[in-house]
């Protein structure tokens, strides 16, 4: 239906594949296929929710901060303006105000390949 498969590789931009491979709505094949098919100078390390739907993935990882522990990696290893944030003290990471400090959620596993 959407050849975002066969586009993918004329991106020039980093690229972070966030795929639960429980998706019941596109299916986990689909975004392996992006992240394969994207320019390998591009890839960011993929983030692969075992167990994760098509809409639960940000609620199985909030509950230890782990979703937007894991957009800040993608962060500082990929957009320099950010990297250079933790530098600067007074700066407020927009992320911060995401973050629960709740319990951590046991039933999750991530694997990544690249």
């Amino acid at each position: 239906m959407f050849p975002n498969g066969d586009r993918i590789g004329n991106i020039r931009c980093p690229f972070l594949a966030i795929h639960g491979t429980r998706d019941e709505i596109v299916p986990f094949w689909n975004g392996e296929t992006l992240f394969f098919n994207a320019p390998v100078q591009w890839r960011a390390r993929p983030i692969w929710v075992e167990g994760g739907g098509h809409n639960n993935i940000e609620s199985l990882l909030r509950e230890n901060g782990m979703f937007f522990d894991l957009i800040r990696e993608f962060l500082r290893e990929w957009v320099p303006s950010y990297a250079g944030q933790a530098d600067n003290d007074e700066s407020q990471d927009i992320l911060d105000l995401h973050t629960s400090s709740k319990s951590t959620y046991t039933g999750l596993s991530l694997r990544g390949t690249m």
